[in-house]
């Protein structure tokens, strides 16, 4: 204790030749914390430091390092490690600062969404330095790199959900990469969901799970993306979801699988347990007062949902239209139409469909035609069980006095229904449907076309691997000089 105190008095009065007489390997100090440890190594690592002393300096910063992860104190480990970045960068200690920023990010939500966005820009630029400093990393960090990268662009705070489309090149090659590792799998399956690419989210979804049966998380993901293409959970997905801690995401996972049954007696047992904190959650809770009690005893929530919806960071159009329809509110849903073609949070088939209903609610019976053939290209079961039994079934609802509008959304609930009793008898499509068959785009051609290509490579490694290998390699030639070229060089050494 007396040391420590006389250090503590040699580096507050400035006078740094007392602080070089110590060496690393005497820390820790017994019978101090392990945060007054780390502040202690931070001093005299800044003393060697401006001694010259570089070598003792990094041995001292790492103890910092060391300590202060041992103390729990991650904002001060990572004030350390940008220190020791500034004046002695490695590339293992670069690519472990990015994730350290990455992790900050995490932390930043409850600071709100500019803290979020610093500390993604510090954790991006952190890999541009590296890769301006070492452009001839090793195979392994460069991947590490890129993985790092595709986790740092989930966490961009986008003002439209085409931005969502950023992280999928990286996270995409980095799968290719190691097609066991589970976690990369994962975080993949979210942000393919994110971009609207629900088919390859469900296929990562499920090779996670596959590979990591027991975690809470992969379990989580796999959950979210069956409901997110088929509309229902099986038994197995059913037992996967009684496991979860989170009651109330799995009552709103129950909820939102039992309307999407049309099945009303079981809607109104949960119905008072949809208590989420989520947008969905409370537009779920919207659409299950209306099927049981009615549009008037449903609309204070609507409203709700529309405000919120509103003022969203993207404006959330999709849950704002729903919700002006089920308020009767005509203009607003157009407005709102039109608002998410141009600002692009909404895709060309959901303006379509929405479009669609606006026109058939207020007359026009063409509409209905249009609307039918919508239904009839879509191959999703979700979207199908969507279209009947929630926008249907709750606007039937909003709008029964009209006797035209009800009987056609009385057709077009059935259309929905035939096409999905098709769509159910067939095999999944490929891992590009959304992208060849329903227009789902990042309207950047050159993205959509490098996440269509590193679909189709996925897809083909599991028929025709030597033709899969030899599909990576042509695409790494192609993408010589383009940011993921080093990448996907590196990924196409596995072969």
């Amino acid at each position: 204790m007396f040391r420590y105190m006389t250090f503590e008095v040699a580096a507050a009065r400035g006078r740094r030749d007392e602080l070089l007489v110590l060496r690393p390997a005497e820390l820790p100090f017994a019978g101090m914390t392990s945060i007054q440890n780390a502040a202690l190594a931070e001093l005299a690592a800044v003393a060697c430091r401006d001694s010259g002393r570089l070598d003792e300096a990094v041995e001292f910063f790492e103890t910092a390092i060391e300590l202060y992860n041992r103390a729990d104190q991650p904002d001060r480990e990572l004030e350390v490690r940008q220190t020791v970045a500034a004046f002695r960068p490695t590339v293992a200690g670069s690519l472990e600062l990015a994730r350290q920023w990455w992790a900050a990010s995490l932390r930043a939500e409850a600071r709100g969404s500019e803290a979020v966005t610093l500390t993604v820009r510090q954790g991006l630029a952190a890999l541009d330095d590296l890769d301006m400093r070492a452009p001839d990393q090793e195979p392994d960090d460069r991947t590490d790199g890129a993985y790092l990268r595709g986790l740092l662009l989930t966490r961009v705070q986008s003002p439209t959900w085409r931005d969502c489309w950023d992280p999928l090149p990286w996270l995409l090659v980095v799968a290719l990469d190691d097609p066991g590792h589970s976690y990369r799998a994962t975080f993949l399956a979210f942000a393919l969901n994110q971009a609207m690419l629900v088919r390859p989210a469900l296929h990562y979804a499920e090779r996670a799970l596959n590979l990591e049966t027991d975690d809470p998380w992969v379990q989580r993901a796999a959950i979210f993306a069956r409901l997110a293409w088929y509309g229902i959970l099986d038994a197995d997905t059913r037992r996967l979801l009684d496991g979860m801690e989170d009651v109330a995401w799995r009552d709103a996972i129950r909820a939102f699988e039992t309307i999407l049954r049309d099945d009303l007696p079981g809607l109104q047992k949960l119905a008072d347990r949809i208590t989420f904190d989520a947008l969905w959650a409370r537009e779920l809770r919207a659409n299950a007062v209306t099927r049981l009690t009615g549009p008037q005893a449903a609309g204070p929530l609507w409203r709700g949902v529309l405000d919120e919806a509103l003022k969203a960071e993207p404006p959330d159009r999709i849950a704002a239209i729903a919700a002006a329809l089920a308020l009767r509110d005509v203009k607003v849903a157009r407005e709102q139409i039109q608002a998410g073609a141009h600002d692009g949070n909404l895709s060309r088939p959901d303006a379509q469909i929405y479009a669609a209903l606006v026109e058939l609610v207020v007359g026009n019976h063409e509409s209905l035609e249009q609307a039918v053939e919508y239904v009839g290209a879509i191959e999703r079961p979700f979207r199908l069980r969507q279209i009947a039994h929630m926008l249907c079934a709750t606007l039937g609802q909003t709008w029964v006095e009209q006797s035209f509008a009800t009987a056609e959304l009385h057709r077009l609930r059935q259309a929905s229904l035939a096409r999905l009793d098709e769509v159910l008898s067939v095999p999944l499509p490929q891992l590009t449907y959304e992208l060849d068959n329903v227009g789902i785009s990042s309207n950047d051609p050159a993205r959509d076309g490098l996440v269509r290509e590193l679909l189709q490579i996925e897809e083909l490694r599991s028929q025709d691997p030597a033709a899969a290998t030899e599909a990576l390699r042509r695409l790494a030639a192609e993408s010589a000089g383009e940011p993921i070229g080093p990448t996907l060089v590196a990924v196409n050494r596995i072969g």
